[in-house]
């Protein structure tokens, strides 16, 4: 079975069409939506969404970084942040006053300000591994090489660089003091301030990373759910999801996505109506508080609001839950049409990329 990794890593995308805005042939029960379409016909988007400061971000093959105005769809700026010829394998990083994306590197202001380039040769000529974790005084970044490597927020200048020897698609996480990553099936804990490895657990195929102050979580392909703690290691609890995909957490609450589809390889499922489980954890027990099966199963980690559970199904567009695990809406963008990323959530509206036959967009949905 195909894992979600190396799914992700050969993600391609359609043609996107002329920068503007539309409505949309919606037929769900939310309003007030927009939709974004980024560059021309030979480019397309490639990596998860980011959202800060206003804005939602996104990159797309052709090496661009896009913020798009969360209000009202409009591009805001538009950034070439690698050479020609080359691409961004991974979506942005953002937070407060600052965003960043590229090989190697590039930060940016919210008005598209470009603060600061890291060195060409601080990363080698690796691909990204993940997207870039945006911190309080640091930007960390993980390669397909197996390099972590942390950058000052204010300057760019880098604070450490740890190469790990692993020569992989990865995983990256921030939090408390620590940076996450994986290399050789194992979880990986650095010191954020110097790069000193802290702690080693083993895991077997990891997909996805979730991160609260006092917990790590980790979507493993074999092993399910895996709760370890930030500062120890230790191994809090496991719940077992067979082929988990992703994980996100909130409000004292984890939700996971799981399955794969029969016939799938590396460039993606072949089938879109297998079904998959999409279940949820109390945070400190990892006892499963309600689970259901969708009928299209989902590689995109959840996006969890105060009182919904949103989902992007594989093919057939986004799935909305209670937080008590009662459906609530199904939204699909239209024939022939699919997300290409999980869902986010910004003031009350969520986001998602959307595939058609022949162009891709930045969709909004205003929700309740």
């Amino acid at each position: 079975m195909p894992s979600r990794r190396s799914y992700l890593a050969g993600l391609g995308a359609a043609a996107i069409s002329v920068a503007g805005c539309a409505s949309l042939p919606f037929v769900s029960p939310v309003s007030g939506r927009w939709r974004a379409m980024l560059g021309s016909e030979s480019t397309a988007l490639n990596a998860p969404l980011a959202v800060g400061n206003g804005a939602i971000y996104a990159t797309d093959d052709d090496g661009t970084l896009w913020a798009i105005d969360a209000e009202n769809g409009d591009v805001r700026w538009a950034e070439r942040i690698v050479d020609p010829g080359s691409h961004v394998s991974t979506g942005p990083g953002a937070g407060p006053g600052l965003v960043c994306a590229g090989r190697p590197p590039v930060a940016f202001a919210p008005d598209g300000q470009r603060l600061w380039s890291a060195p060409t040769d601080a990363l080698a000529e690796s691909l990204h591994a993940a997207q870039p974790v945006v911190g309080p005084d640091a930007v960390f970044v993980r390669t397909s090489g197996g390099i972590t490597a942390a950058f000052d927020r204010s300057d760019g200048n880098q604070r450490f660089r740890v190469d790990l020897g692993a020569d992989e698609f990865g995983v990256l996480a921030a939090a408390d003091g620590r940076v996450f990553t994986d290399v050789d099936d194992s979880l990986v804990a650095l010191d954020a301030g110097d790069g000193d490895r802290l702690w080693e657990q083993a895991v077997n195929a990891p997909d996805g990373l979730a991160v609260t102050d006092e917990l790590i979580l980790v979507a493993d392909s074999q092993d399910g759910i895996r709760a370890f703690d930030v500062a120890s290691g230790e191994q809090r609890w496991q719940y077992d999801l067979p082929e988990a995909n992703a994980v996100a957490v909130a409000d004292e609450r984890a939700v996971a996505v799981g399955g794969s589809p029969a016939g799938g390889g590396s460039s993606g499922p072949t089938s879109s109506d297998v079904s998959g489980p999409l279940v949820a954890l109390d945070i400190e027990s990892g006892d499963k508080e309600w689970q259901v099966t969708l009928d299209r199963f989902a590689w995109f980690p959840p996006a969890i609001g105060s009182d919904r559970v949103y989902v992007s199904r594989v093919a057939g567009g986004v799935v909305a839950y209670s937080t008590s695990g009662e459906h609530v809406w199904t939204h699909e963008f239209g024939e022939d049409t699919k997300p290409t990323t999980g869902p986010v959530i910004h003031d009350g509206r969520l986001y998602v990329g959307v595939e058609d036959s022949s162009e891709e967009y930045v969709a909004a949905l205003a929700v309740a």
